[in-house]
């Protein structure tokens, strides 16, 4: 093996991480830079729950179906702010400005997670199908009323007027 090779292989492999996802998560910290000045986070401690609470919100606006955040006047989508955020957390633990304001007892999701888990493996067994096997019948019938497909349309569902 060539031996540059075999030094890159002891290195971070940073060319797995896409490069649109580096600029989307750009477009993120541009957006908060221009809010808040760039890298902030190292200058003033931050809140690990508060940075959470701001990852939550773009997942379920995006989850809600909502692609680009109204509040980005750059046009940044809701990915890119959560890869902004994940970074800006990840960096501020590095640089010692994260403050872990996590409740001090761990709550049960792990362990309540884990239980459904098993449970599920557990029903698919005893149907006779792997628990992937399941989920893609309720991920398929989901889907299928996203698209409208298995659900009425929204004009279908409106009153006709008597006239």
């Amino acid at each position: 093996m060539n031996p540059k090779d075999l030094a890159g292989a002891t290195r971070a492999p940073l060319h797995l991480l896409p490069a649109v996802g580096i600029i989307h998560g750009a477009m993120g910290c541009f957006d908060g830079a221009v809010k808040y000045g760039p890298y902030n986070w190292r200058e003033e401690k931050i809140s690990l729950f508060g940075y959470l609470g701001a990852l939550e919100r773009h997942l379920q606006k995006l989850k809600d179906g909502e692609w680009f955040d109204k509040n980005d006047p750059y046009g940044g989508t809701h990915l890119g702010h959560i890869i902004a955020t994940s970074a800006i957390i990840l960096d501020a633990y590095h640089c010692d400005t994260l403050i872990n304001d996590l409740p001090e007892q761990n709550g049960a999701a792990a362990d309540v997670l884990e239980e459904i888990e098993n449970m599920l493996e557990e029903m698919a067994a005893d149907q006779g199908k792997s628990a992937k096997e399941c989920v893609n019948v309720v991920d398929n019938v989901y889907h299928l009323s996203v698209d409208g497909s298995g659900a009425p349309q929204p004009e279908q569902l409106e009153k006709e007027d008597d006239d």
